[in-house]
């Protein structure tokens, strides 16, 4: 699987603090369903990557230091997991069984290096404040949308017990 818990997480922090403000690692757990020894081990390597801070003290937590627009997804998968790569024979230093075994370079490898391309290519295109508060589809024009059958049951209950209360809110 290309995206990890530990990424699907790393995107759920940064929404939760995107606002700038200090948030309390605990409530921001709570709210994004995330358990919070990952998020202690996710915030540290953000804070290394200058993307965080980390507050001590009774109000302390954690907060955003860079703008979303400026990180891609590319950046994240990085600073979290290490260079994404579509297999592992993508990776500096590999020695491929096949090329040991037969003496002649491989030609699967050769079209995924395109692909690894192309995916660090998409990686980079999206910045993280896109990829988390704006519609891919409706950007890209393509008037598709995500259908209902693409959303967990669980996500759909809670879809519409979130338009219930904005109804009652209103």
């Amino acid at each position: 699987m290309l995206i990890t818990r530990e990424i699907d997480y790393s995107f759920r922090i940064l929404r939760a603090i995107a606002d700038g403000k200090i948030h309390s690692v605990k409530p921001m757990c709570d709210a994004e369903s995330i358990p919070w020894k990952f998020a202690y081990k996710i915030l540290g390597k953000l804070r290394d990557a200058g993307i965080v801070q980390n507050i001590s003290g009774v109000h302390g937590g954690c907060r955003l230091i860079v703008d979303l627009h400026d990180v891609t997804a590319l950046d994240i998968f990085t600073i979290v997991d290490g260079k994404p790569y579509v297999n592992r024979c993508m990776e500096q230093g590999y020695v491929c069984e096949w090329v040991t075994k037969k003496g002649t370079p491989c030609g699967i490898n050769h079209n995924l290096s395109f692909i690894q391309k192309e995916f660090e290519d998409m990686l980079s295109k999206y910045s993280m404040y896109t990829l988390i508060f704006e519609d891919l589809y409706e950007l890209s024009g393509s008037g598709e949308s995500v259908s209902e059958e693409m959303i967990p049951e669980s996500a759909e209950a809670e879809q519409k017990t979130g338009q219930a209360a904005s109804v009652l809110e209103a």
